[in-house]
């Protein structure tokens, strides 16, 4: 995302940067909320809940590493 302009300010948690690119790219909402929720389960709990999928998240990395999309400056938002 910081290569595209879209960086996390400091004072975001990802549930809030997640939402942000959300705004922006609508299309990648479920995507970008199912990455939070992982993010916050790795970073804080001891391990992921046995129900995560993380073949949105493999879904939504193909999609951003193969992306043609403009550069969307997220900063002024």
């Amino acid at each position: 995302a910081k290569e595209q302009g879209m960086a996390a300010r400091p004072e975001e948690t990802a549930r809030e940067f997640c939402g942000r690119l959300s705004e922006h790219r609508p299309e990648l909402e479920s995507q970008l909320n199912q990455l939070a929720y992982l993010y916050a389960h790795a970073a804080y709990g001891t391990k992921l809940p046995p129900q995560s999928d993380l073949e949105p998240i493999r879904d939504l990395w193909r999609h951003l590493t193969t992306s043609t999309t403009q550069t969307v400056d997220l900063s002024r938002t």
